[in-house]
């Protein structure tokens, strides 16, 4: 398969959007040049005019005594630029600036007058940005517009660049990441802004709620070696740039369908296909308000879905669930999601020296299977997430012409109100019977943020120095009133394999859950082990145990469930680009970061130094490289809950068996919801799990290297190759840094109380900066573009990604040994070893046909090697008191499996029929996942040899059988767009 993949490679001639740097900044363009005469001497103090064309925006510089010149800050678009000097013809180029990239523009003028215009065109080194030092894609209009994208989102055009993978986690839910990986990075550790504003969700490191991809006027992807303007982020950064209104009225109205008789039959639904629908619907419009100087931008957008999850859980364990209580549902279990967004964004033009934007856009959002449920899980396991999300911004751009000088003021202010509640009609605890029942301990999760942030950039051009400083001021504000987690209740009730004396035959799952289900000789022995429990047992009442479920464990929280929580991040950067020749560019940069967060141990800040290099031996050549430090974020999640316990007292109070019998024998399975531990109940600390903050944390980082060359093979074509290191370095972990390491076996309380490091405590789930990771990757792409016929972009990484630890959340920090983490090193649940990426774009309008003139067919290719998977026996076997055991067959290194390979064509077919003049309507097809590959998605944690795992080249390898879920089959969808 790789090598007709190289072969793709070597195939993939017609190619895209250049790659390009990160360079003129989060919102705005550079444009770089020198004005020569015939003689090819520099004309000094010749003017240098840039014009935007959908505004008539100006800016007018001149040139110095090199005959170079600098404009910065230019807002993305297309512009004439103009260049005049006396005795000379001026000459006109057209060139379009996208974001964060610097344009070439070179003049060579002939004696005349400057009233004589000669335009001129870009040659082949334009595509070629002859400052690049990073590694980055900017993913334009043509893409966002006809490119296919599962459900229009947007952020998942990422996925078409090199070095980005989608997140592979388990368990998302209240607490999802951002869903994308740069360079192996955690997913919770990338920085999104919108309009150069944060738009990051920080409780959890993911994204706070977007708009519709029509109002997304381009957006720059980052994942190595962006400069010290931009923080918050050790994997990569996304840069989205709103559209604006022109001096034109513009508008869209767009409706998309598709259902379950244009879908093929998910892998894990039953028998008869589940009914599905979409419907996605949205407009816009755009406009001046005043010609010149004021222009307005309005989008919305709609999104209806009802689809379904199959639950598959064996019938005999249905019916004892059902019997005792606990009501499960099988088969195609239905739920629906919906979205709204909308976007309103105002331009004014002051001068052509002071401008102002606003934008506010808010995103109501619906999902009705918030926490996963299907396969094993029953539906009580899944939840609900209600979200409002509103923001804010206001941005003030000053020029200072005679100082060429640039400042940009942004403010923001966002609302964000989440609800989160469980499935489970019973509110009970949550159980592992042959199928994993009842509520997410995590749920309901409803929260309130209020986010603020203040940013003032300054950009200035001296000589051959282009010196950007600034700083940005981010408060995230969480009030008292919210519940963190279920009132009275935190954990889970597990059954596991219960042999009570050398007689009784071992309990099953579902036997130990459901007395009916026991042998004659199992309720025989249970019968003559009840009454000896008191005895052994103090305090423990005279029991039949012959008709009650006997739980092996019980979990339940006691305490305010309430906190306030303050977040802050001060952060302060200076940023040189030094042109020290013509074909030598220098950038030098130094940034200082300051995390403050509620109950962290309190820090001076870090400095992050960043150093890059571009050499352009000849025009159509470009070398570069890069290392840098780069700081990201720690999640507020687990700091608030270390806080709720060393603040309010919040207590987990954790029996074994036989004392888990009584609160599980109550009504609801559980003690009544209290502040205040049960009457009777006594505390024992050593019993009970505490989470905790290591006394030293600090703010994770991330050191990046960035080696590559770009090369123009023609006007149109360009070949990029470059290689990436990135090692991180203090990264934030949960582990319990007091497991058992002294067991005494067959008597679990026993071990509890005198077996662990600290016998004075339990369980302690440590928040640390004590995490590893390193990522290795060679990356190739070719792009090419023909004009408007044809746009595509490939590119093939071959990398490596290794870690220590998967996440903070407890679903996932799984380990074998907690207190060993160098034999936690292992493969990287996002490591891909081999990925290819195509997307391409192209029109028909250059063809005679009148049939197919009107076509623009794209389609998006995705090939990935298999993720890695963590082979674990699903028991405790070292008896060290993992609630989620992490224990492994011995030998076998940490996440050694391996899922099959991920791979996917999407298609979009477009037909465009012109009404009038300025009126169009467009016919759209498009297909997803075309060729209806089933892509699995998780797999069965506790898969063992027993099930078939095969090993192959020193991985081990999942049978079919494992597997609980797959990515969605084939979906068709139909629609239309009118353009007015």
């Amino acid at each position: 398969m790789w090598r007709w993949l190289s072969s793709m490679l070597i195939l993939a001639t017609l190619s895209l959007t250049p790659v390009y740097a990160q360079s003129g900044g989060s919102t705005t363009a550079l444009v770089i040049g020198q004005i020569k005469d015939p003689q090819g001497k520099a004309i000094v103090g010749a003017t240098i005019t840039a014009k935007q064309l959908e505004t008539n925006l100006l800016r007018t510089i001149q040139t110095t005594d090199d005959g170079s010149f600098i404009i910065a800050q230019l807002p993305p678009g297309n512009y004439q630029i103009m260049a005049q000097a006396e005795g000379f013809s001026s000459q006109s180029l057209p060139i379009t600036l996208t974001i964060g990239t610097t344009t070439l523009a070179n003049f060579s003028l002939t004696v005349g007058t400057p009233s004589e215009v000669i335009e001129v065109t870009a040659d082949s080194s334009t595509i070629i940005e002859p400052t690049k030092t990073q590694k980055s894609t900017i993913i334009n209009a043509t893409q966002i517009v006809n490119l296919p994208i599962n459900r229009r989102n947007f952020l998942d055009f990422a996925l078409t660049t090199s070095g980005v993978v989608q997140d592979r986690g388990r368990f998302q839910g209240a607490q999802a990441t951002s869903g994308l990986s740069f360079s192996g990075q955690n997913p919770r550790q990338n920085n999104i802004t919108i309009d150069g504003i944060d738009n990051n969700d920080n409780y959890a490191g993911s994204v706070r709620a977007t708009y519709s991809q029509e109002a997304v006027k381009e957006f720059q992807v980052v994942s190595n070696g962006f400069s010290a303007e931009f923080g918050r982020a050790q994997g990569g950064l996304v840069n989205i740039v709103t559209r604006t209104g022109s001096n034109s009225y513009e508008g869209t109205l767009f409706f998309l369908n598709r259902n379950d008789s244009l879908s093929a039959r998910n892998a894990f639904s039953g028998a008869n296909k589940p009914s599905f629908s979409q419907y996605q619907y949205g407009l816009t419009l755009g406009g001046p308000i005043k010609k010149d100087k004021a222009f307005f931008f309005a989008s919305f957008e709609r999104l209806n879905i009802k689809d379904s999850v199959n639950v598959d859980i064996n019938a005999v364990v249905v019916a004892s669930l059902n019997r005792r209580g606990f009501p499960v549902r099988v088969g195609d279990i239905p739920f629906s999601e919906a979205s709204s967004t909308f976007l309103l964004r105002n331009d004014f033009k002051l001068s052509d020296k002071d401008q102002v934007a606003v934008r506010y856009n808010f995103g109501r959002i619906y999902n009705g299977a918030l926490a996963t449920f299907g396969g094993g899980r029953a539906e009580s396991q899944g939840g609900t997430q209600q979200l409002r999300d509103d923001t804010l911004s206001v941005s003030n751009t000053r020029i200072a012409p005679s100082l060429n000088l640039v400042n940009e003021t942004r403010f923001l202010f966002a609302r964000r109100d989440l609800k989160a509640d469980s499935l489970d009609p019973r509110s009970g605890p949550r159980l592992q019977a042959g199928a994993a029942v009842g509520q997410d301990p995590f749920l309901p999760n409803p929260r309130k943020e209020f986010i603020f942030e203040i940013v003032n950039n300054t950009s200035l051009v001296r000589g051959i120095n282009q010196i950007k400083f600034g700083v940005d001021y981010l408060r995230v504000h969480l009030p008292k009133k919210e519940n963190l987690f279920p009132a009275g209740f935190f954990g889970q009730a597990t059954f596991s394999t219960i042999s009570l004396s050398t007689l009784a035959p071992p309990l099953t799952l579902i036997q130990a859950f459901d007395p009916a289900l026991r042998t004659p000789q199992q309720q025989a022995a249970l019968k003559i082990v009840g009454p000896l429990l008191p005895g052994r047992f103090p305090g423990f009442p005279l029991t039949d145990l012959t008709t009650i479920e006997l739980p092996t464990i019980f979990i339940q929280g006691f305490g305010d469930p309430s906190i306030e929580m303050n977040y802050q991040y001060i952060s302060g950067f200076f940023q040189d680009d030094i042109r020290l020749t013509p074909k030598l560019t220098a950038k030098l940069g130094l940034r200082y970061d300051q995390e403050r967060v509620d109950f962290l141990p309190k820090n001076k800040g870090s400095f992050s130094p960043r150093v890059s290099l571009a050499y352009n031996p000849w025009q159509r050549l470009n070398l570069h490289a890069s290392y840098g430090i780069f700081h990201g974020i720690t999640p507020i999640a687990p700091v608030m809950q270390a806080g709720l316990e060393k603040v309010n007292g919040f207590k987990q109070l954790i029996l074994f068996f036989p004392y888990s019998i009584i609160p599980f024998s109550l009504p609801g399975n559980r003690f009544p919801t209290s502040t205040t531990l049960p009457t009777g109940v006594t505390y024992v600390r050593q019993l009970s799990g505490e989470s905790d903050i290591q006394k030293d944390f600090r703010n994770g980082y991330a050191q990046q290297v960035h080696v590559g060359f770009d090369v123009a093979l023609d006007k149109n074509t360009s070949f990029s190759a470059s290689y990436q290191y990135v090692r991180g370095i203090s990264l934030p972990l949960r582990r319990d840094i007091n497991p058992i390491v002294r067991p005494i076996v067959g008597d679990p309380i026993g071990s509890r109380v005198k077996g662990r490091i600290d016998t004075n405590r339990g369980g302690v789930l440590d928040l640390e900066s004590n995490g590893d990771s390193y990522y290795n990757a060679l990356t190739l792409e070719l792009s090419r573009g023909l004009g408007s016929r044809l746009k595509l972009l490939t590119n093939y990484t071959f990398g490596k990604a290794l870690d220590d630890f998967s996440d903070y959340r407890l679903e996932n920090a799984i380990f074998q040994n907690p207190l060993d983490l160098r034999h936690e090193r292992g493969f990287s649940i996002q490591d891909i070893r081999h990925r290819f990426s195509l997307s391409a774009v192209w029109s028909l309008d250059y063809t005679k046909n009148q049939f197919l003139k009107d076509f623009v067919l794209s389609s998006i290719v995705r090939l990935e090697g298999g993720q890695p998977y963590y082979y674990g026996l699903g028991f405790d076997k070292d008896l060290s008191g993992d609630l989620i055991a992490g224990d492994r067959p011995n030998n076998v290194a940490r996440n050694i499996g391996i899922l099959d390979g991920f791979y996917t064509v999407d298609l979009r077919l477009l037909r465009k029929i012109k009404i009038r003049e300025k009126v169009s309507i467009e016919g759209i097809f498009e297909g997803f996942n075309l060729f209806n590959r089933v892509n699995y998605s998780r797999a069965t944690l506790a898969a063992t040899l027993a099930d078939g795992i095969k090993q192959d080249n020193g991985r081990f390898k999942l049978p079919k059988q494992v597997y609980s879920s797959a990515f969605s089959p084939r979906q068709l969808q139909l629609g239309f767009k009118v353009i007015f």
